[in-house]
């Protein structure tokens, strides 16, 4: 199950690689950062706030986090000559800003986690989401802003590196061939909330085989100890996932996802034949 799990992450780890280098967790952090900034009554008083801020604007400039999120990183990245993901900050700035994103969460945890729920209802298609306050991103842009916000997007626009994605034969024939396939059913799961529904019940089965483990252990019974130590590796993987992901794809809760499946399928089918067999 273990090498099942790792096998399901693989495609992610390597695509993260390629395309995001080594400032991947710069760029997963990015979102979460303009989260955070975004929501009302933000403490950013504490002791050494001053310090984090200014390790923060040194990869991307505050205000551009907070009016653009990733695309504004995105959109400053190009205007400076760099790939879309690239930060261009040595390795000392690149390690200021992952611990200044960190303080900044931990001297804001509930918001933090406010801003965890919505992206995790919107990668499992929940048919609902949570109404948070966020700040007013409706208002003006001052014009120095609007003028270099139109020049990183047309920059954004000619990069070679984003032309080279949205042109891509092969990545276009492959969407297009799941488009196909799936296309015709994209309503039905949608209408009927079919993913989340299938996505609750795992997690519920995982939830159910961890505290039936634990029953029985307190009981002396270690029949379904492997078991119960898979979904707990699972509850915990998809935890930091859920505390981590920088958006909404379901991508990166489907090794979650499928490795269960698989964990609960053998767990009925184990059990099942443990009934049959003669006391």
């Amino acid at each position: 199950f273990l090498v099942l799990f790792f096998a399901a992450g693989l495609p992610q780890k390597l695509g993260g690689k390629k395309y995001h280098g080594s400032d991947y967790l710069i760029t997963s952090l990015v979102p979460i950062a303009s989260d955070v900034l975004n929501t009302p009554g933000v403490n950013v008083g504490y002791d050494g706030a001053n310090v984090d801020l200014t390790a923060i604007d040194r990869v991307c400039p505050i205000y551009i986090l907070q009016s653009r999120g990733l695309v504004g990183y995105w959109e400053y990245n190009t205007s400076c000559g760099r790939a879309l993901n690239k930060s261009g900050a040595d390795e000392q700035g690149a390690k200021a800003f992952r611990n200044a994103v960190v303080r900044l969460i931990a001297h804001n945890p509930s918001r933090f986690l406010l801003t965890r729920i919505n992206p995790f209802l919107a990668a499992v298609d929940a048919p609902f989401k949570i109404s948070l306050p966020t700040a007013d991103l409706s208002a003006e842009i001052p014009d120095d802003q609007a003028r270099y916000i139109m020049k990183c997007m047309a920059a954004f626009t000619a990069s070679p590196l984003s032309m080279r994605l949205i042109e891509s034969k092969p990545r276009a024939a492959a969407e297009m061939a799941v488009l196909a396939v799936t296309g015709p059913y994209k309503k039905l799961w949608s209408g009927y909330a079919l993913n989340f529904i299938a996505f609750m019940t795992i997690l519920l089965a995982d939830a159910y085989i961890v505290i039936r483990g634990i029953v029985q252990l307190i009981k002396k019974n270690a029949k379904n100890l492997g078991f119960t130590l898979l979904c707990g590796l699972m509850l915990g993987e998809l935890a930091l996932v859920l505390l981590t992901m920088p958006d909404s794809r379901p991508a990166y809760l489907m090794p979650f996802f499928y490795t269960s499946c698989v964990i609960s399928a053998f767990y009925i089918g184990v059990n099942r034949a443990a009934k049959k067999q003669p006391k």
